[in-house]
């Protein structure tokens, strides 16, 4: 059923954007990332563990998930030296 609906929506559609709960709570992002052409995994800086980036992995070894990219965000940006001579300066 799931795949029928994806497969009307994109003969409508050129991006299809799903939002799911986390991968590691629920199953239902699990069937939502086995047809998605992009898997997109959202992790907090400062608060996201470890583990879960590990068992996102997991996950996608074990499933054949195709093309997970992580996005972090929460990223203090003052404590990240940015150009070549570790920041600018006024």
């Amino acid at each position: 059923m799931m795949e029928q609906l994806i497969e009307e929506l994109k003969l409508h559609y050129e991006y299809i954007i799903i939002d799911t709960p986390p991968v590691g709570l629920l199953s239902d992002a699990l069937v939502f990332m086995k047809h998605a052409d992009l898997n997109l995994y959202v992790v907090k800086a400062g608060y996201t563990k470890r583990d879960f980036v590990e068992i996102a992995h997991q996950i996608v070894e074990k499933n054949q998930i195709k093309h997970l990219s992580f996005i972090l965000n929460n990223v203090n940006t003052k404590n990240i030296p940015a150009g070549y001579g570790g920041g600018y300066y006024a």
